[in-house]
């Protein structure tokens, strides 16, 4: 039980400093790292509702995944390669 206690608490921290940094407008790059914070956040909700057993909850954090992988690729990763950043934090 204690080990399923740091999963929880480590996923639910994660996720409240990603979503700070995603919404702080600092930058681009910032926005980007939260997106990766993100995937660590999910990564670890995945495993949580895993050792749970909960498949519903397992394939919500799944997607979420996802839309983090998009998110670190749009805001990191695009920018870092030559490409543009979502305009989003230029308006």
């Amino acid at each position: 039980m204690p080990h399923e206690n740091i999963l929880h608490w480590s996923a639910t921290i994660a996720g409240i400093i990603a979503a700070i940094m995603v919404v702080s407008i600092i930058s681009s790059k910032m926005a980007g790292l939260g997106f990766v914070v993100f995937s660590l956040s999910s990564i670890l909700w995945i495993k949580f509702r895993v050792l749970a057993k909960e498949s519903p909850l397992t394939i919500q954090y799944a997607a979420l995944m996802v839309v983090n992988i998009i998110g670190t690729y749009l805001w990191l990763m695009l920018p870092s390669l030559g490409g543009k950043a979502p305009d989003s934090l230029s308006a």
